[in-house]
């Protein structure tokens, strides 16, 4: 199975329904485009479909995070039509001097849209189910006194230490395969060699050019860049030492 599935799914996903629309050349294209040209057309198309949507994926993550997976699926079809469709409208006028009417081009989207927010709903549901196999998986590896929930995860050469509140241990596992089967629970990768609860965190630091977790035992675990939008993104915020600035705690 690929290390990174979704992102495998919308690459391959981008690919056949660009052959698709090259093929059956939708809003007018078949007409107007050459076989290439309409393969170049609908390639950037679909293309530029993809930051779009995840931007606006994002938005609504941030907006509402507390929403359903499905609800905010929902709410970027709707989002997506609106935008995507006014985007081929005016594409299509300039390429090709067709005078598409907004409904229609926002009507086809929505209807694609849907049809693809069900496959990623129905995506999501199954890797959630996987991940919370691979959770029982890696609490069943733990002694007795450490089945809840890890706090922090660390990788040492081979093994990974694990802490959490009723102690910690060491398991021979690489922290790769431990990131997979962490994959369900609340927390987050925050460098390449630790993994964090979301409940562990107290708030970040920055020290020097250096970022850092203070979690609420009083730990300091590193942060990199790479990371710190995924954090901050669910409500940590970073400050230097001193500052007295009201701190978010991360959303639950």
């Amino acid at each position: 199975m690929p290390r990174h599935p979704m992102l495998f799914f919308w690459v391959a996903l981008w690919v056949a329904a660009t052959i698709v629309a090259t093929l059956g050349g939708p809003f007018g294209t078949l007409e107007s485009l050459g076989l290439w040209e309409r393969g170049a057309y609908w390639g950037l198309m679909i293309g530029a479909s993809v930051p779009i949507a995840l931007g606006i994926v994002v938005l609504l993550r941030r907006a509402f995070p507390t929403l359903p997976f499905w609800l905010r699926s929902l709410q970027a079809s709707i989002l997506m039509a609106l935008v995507y469709g006014g985007l081929i409208v005016a594409v299509n006028s300039v390429v090709y001097a067709t005078d598409m009417p907004f409904h229609e081009a926002a009507g086809i989207t929505l209807v694609i849209s849907l049809a693809l927010s069900l496959v990623s709903i129905t995506l999501e549901r199954l890797m959630r189910e996987q991940g919370q196999r691979g959770s029982a998986r890696f609490r069943a590896r733990l002694p007795a006194e450490l089945r809840g929930l890890p706090l922090h995860v660390q990788a040492r050469d081979h093994q990974i230490e694990v802490r959490g509140e009723g102690g910690q241990a060491t398991l021979l596992l690489r922290f790769s395969d431990a990131l997979d089967e962490l994959a369900s629970e609340d927390g987050l990768q925050v460098h390449r060699s630790h993994w964090v609860a979301r409940c562990a965190i107290a708030h970040g630091l920055i020290q020097g050019n250096r970022l850092f977790l203070m979690l609420k035992d009083g730990t300091e675990v590193p942060v990199s860049g790479p990371h710190r939008a995924a954090l901050e993104a669910v409500g940590v915020r970073f400050d230097r030492p001193g500052e007295q600035a009201p701190r978010a705690r991360p959303n639950p």
